[in-house]
């Protein structure tokens, strides 16, 4: 690989990064100001049986292959994605 294309490969890698986190921050702002999670974050219910409960969603960036399934039961189900970049990434 000649030094132009590397160049181009890390401005392409660059974007798609910058692009990325600029997707993460939508959707924490979206998170925190929609209106149905705040009146789900403020349910009695939940408060009372789950002190300090909110709507939470974690992030990893990375750039690889990954495997994604799901766990969990049927009260609470969690993605999970596993593979070597995953690993480096976290």
């Amino acid at each position: 690989m000649d030094n132009s294309t590397k160049i181009v490969n890390d401005k392409y890698n660059s974007t798609i990064a910058e692009y990325s986190l600029v997707s993460f921050l939508k959707v924490i702002s979206r998170i925190t100001t929609d209106k149905e999670i705040i009146v789900y974050n403020s349910d009695k219910r939940l408060t009372k049986a789950l002190p300090g409960f909110k709507v939470n969603l974690g992030f990893g960036l990375h750039i690889g292959w990954s495997i994604e399934g799901a766990i969990g039961s049927h009260f609470k189900i969690d993605m999970s994605y596993l593979s070597p970049h995953v690993n480096w990434s976290s």
